[in-house]
């Protein structure tokens, strides 16, 4: 009988929603996996006859197997997706695999920009050209010197600019405001770039402007700190997101306090800050290889 469904899932998938040969290889043989488990440890006949202890039973054997994490969500997703199936054929009144959460995955650490390479951008950066180039420039900067996040940079308002005291006030999540010093780069960047706007007649609300004096959007923001650092880096890594990496990464191998770094990055909570603890003991495992008894 399971063959039945089983059959009857996969070519729903085939014929009405066109997955590839080698999704439905993955479905079918997620599903005959389970339905192999739950004939063996509950004598179900079905997958149909399945609850969800034995849904959880499947997953703890799974992951005591050592089966990856993101596996073992992607064979719960295709439970998943089959008991819904189940459910608008009128086969089942009740999804068993409905309140079955994933297993956790482990945070992927983040990647920084190394040192050197950001100060040789820092360096080489011209701020003769294009508006754009100007903008995309004083944006990168800003972004490293600060650690702020994009939706930060674009919300930042010109009233919150003090480059004569060297400071920004941020609006963070949640409405939460904190005040960010600047050093001596990021403010002759962003005297520069506002030197710039005067002179073009740029006027709104907020620090960073469009060409045409409106204020930023996202895709702006993260299509011109790509095209920059694919021109001064070789990193693979090109998002704003990767400047704020850097710069907390950069800190805490400096010896920053990491509760500094926490009310630098606007965290609510100490756990998410340590995140780049685990980054800098990787960092410090490569330095450590160079010792001749390592």
């Amino acid at each position: 009988m399971q063959e039945k469904y089983i059959n009857a899932f996969v070519d729903y998938l085939s014929f009405q929603r066109k997955y590839s040969p080698h999704t439905l290889e993955a479905y079918r043989t997620d599903l005959y996996q389970f339905s192999q488990f739950i004939s063996r440890q509950f004598e179900y006949t079905d997958p149909v006859e399945a609850d969800r202890d034995s849904i959880r039973s499947w997953i703890v054997e799974l992951v005591e197997e050592g089966v990856s994490p993101r596996s073992v969500n992607r064979k719960l997703s295709s439970l998943k997706s089959f008991y819904k199936y189940m459910l608008r054929e009128g086969v089942l009144k009740l999804n068993p695999a409905a309140n079955v959460r994933n297993v956790k995955t482990p945070e992927r650490l983040p990647k920084a920009l190394r040192v050197q390479d950001v100060n040789a951008m820092m360096d080489q950066f011209d701020f003769r050209g294009t508006y754009n180039d100007v903008l995309g420039q004083t944006i990168l900067s800003l972004l490293y010197h600060t650690g702020i996040r994009r939706a930060e940079l674009i919300g930042l308002r010109d009233i919150d600019t003090d480059l004569v005291n060297g400071r920004i006030k941020v609006m963070g999540k949640r409405r939460k405001e904190r005040i960010l010093p600047l050093g001596r780069e990021a403010i002759s960047h962003l005297g520069t770039y506002k030197e710039l706007k005067v002179e073009l007649g740029l006027k709104g609300e907020h620090f960073f402007l469009t060409e045409k004096g409106n204020m930023l959007y996202p895709a702006l923001v993260h299509r011109l700190v790509q095209s920059n650092l694919s021109i001064w880096t070789n990193s693979s890594q090109k998002s704003p997101h990767v400047m704020r990496h850097s710069f907390a990464t950069h800190l805490l191998r400096n010896g920053a306090d990491l509760n500094a770094i926490k009310e630098l990055l606007g965290h609510s909570s100490l756990s998410a800050t340590q995140i780049y603890t685990n980054n800098s003991i990787e960092h410090l495992k490569e330095v450590h290889k160079k010792h001749p008894k390592s």
